[in-house]
């Protein structure tokens, strides 16, 4: 029998963002036969106190790297990978890659991973400096999107034959259920006759412009008044963004959510779904929408173009043009052979290529390669790795 291959996922903190998500759906996915897991963040927070996933939890508690509780975090992370033998170690956003790179340089750790999940928004020019010495340590990185590869070749200098892309995945039974659209219009205040555009959005991230939702929904509505938008999302952009549609004109027209966990139910009465941002890895929204059978209104950035193939699934608009955007919003509410027809297309799309039942298994060939074929090369679905 082969000996199982322990992979330590290594984490800042486990919040529910979509990178998270992703990291969670993997551990709970992943053939537990053929692996070993570990899950390591550096930081408590409540979603890693509260989800129960079949694999070893370990919490560092670090509250900053450069400090004694740093040091004596980082020789327990040390000791651990040393102690369990562990095979492969993943690390995610800034300072898990710098406690998680070295710990595994140092602890003989056979393969390290190193992820990027964004276009890197957050880049200052000390940052870089950092991540370009550590990266010479790590063996590949792995990137969501071809957008991010190019990315961080360009800023990183990181050599494109050690990036492997492995696009997002999501599960599709759940957006087979259905929801009471109309009950959930009644609850907004929502006219059962108007159509409905929504944007899913995390409200802390000005990059998220969802002003630009705001902006578009206007020019929408001087076309056509039988349109409501809908904003799933919060946090302290909130308040800006409420008085930008309150002083608009737009308080009755644009309706604030909030955080949901589960954001399937509102998904069920968006007829066009939005993404406004100026930076973009891969999008889970997107396949959010698309799982959905939502054509997708995006900015064309990023991993964005990957997803969404233009007047086929859904439209992508120069970033920051709200007008080109609200163009495209009217020209789908008005064209219902066209809507029906991007419907169909965005949710053929999500069953063909992105359901975790595909995904998966590419991510477990991508380990096994890693660990039993060294040199080995493949390319499956048009993704290579060396």
């Amino acid at each position: 029998m082969q000996k199982k291959i322990k992979i330590a996922y290594i984490i800042d903190e486990l919040n529910i963002g979509g990178t998270e998500k992703q990291l969670v759906s993997t551990i709970e996915l992943i053939d537990k036969n053929q692996f070993e897991i570990l899950l390591i963040c550096l930081r408590p927070s409540r979603y890693f106190s509260e989800i129960d996933l079949q694999c070893e939890k370990i919490m560092l508690d670090v509250s900053s790297l450069i400090s004694s509780n740093g040091a004596l975090a980082f020789c327990s992370l040390l000791s651990c990978l040393r102690k369990r033998e562990v095979d492969i170690v993943q690390t995610y956003f800034f300072d898990a890659n710098v406690f998680g790179i070295l710990a595994a340089k140092l602890g003989g750790v056979k393969r390290i991973i190193s992820c990027r999940r964004d276009m890197g928004f957050w880049y200052t020019p000390k940052l870089v400096f950092v991540l370009r010495r550590l990266n010479k340590l790590a063996d590949r990185f792995l990137v969501n999107s071809y957008a991010i590869k190019e990315n961080i070749t360009k800023h990183e200098l990181i050599p494109a034959h050690k990036i492997d892309v492995i696009h997002n995945g999501i599960d599709l039974k759940p957006f087979q259920n259905k929801h009471d659209a109309a009950m959930i219009k009644n609850k907004l205040g929502i006219n059962h006759g108007e159509s409905v555009v929504g944007i899913v959005a995390n409200l802390n991230r000005k990059v998220k412009r969802v002003d630009l939702f705001i902006h578009a929904a206007k020019n929408v509505l001087r076309e056509n008044r039988d349109v409501s938008f809908i904003i799933v999302g919060d946090g302290h952009l909130r308040c800006v963004l409420e008085s930008q549609a309150e002083n608009s004109g737009l308080k009755d027209k644009i309706y604030f959510v909030g955080q949901k966990e589960d954001v399937k139910p509102y998904l069920s009465i968006f007829d066009i779904g939005v993404i406004c941002s100026d930076s973009e890895g891969f999008s889970n929204s997107i396949l959010e929408y698309m799982a959905s059978a939502i054509p997708v209104i995006a900015t064309d950035v990023g991993g964005n173009k990957e997803v969404i193939e233009d007047g086929v699934n859904g439209f992508l608009v120069p970033p920051g043009n709200y007008k080109a955007m609200a163009d495209k919003i009217c020209n789908i509410l008005q064209d219902r052979k066209t809507y029906i027809q991007m419907s169909k297309n965005a949710r053929s799309l999500i069953n063909r290529e992105y359901d975790w039942s595909i995904k998966i298994k590419e991510i477990q060939s991508y380990y096994t390669e890693l660990i039993f074929k060294k040199s080995a090369y493949r390319k499956s679905n048009g993704k290579m790795f060396y």
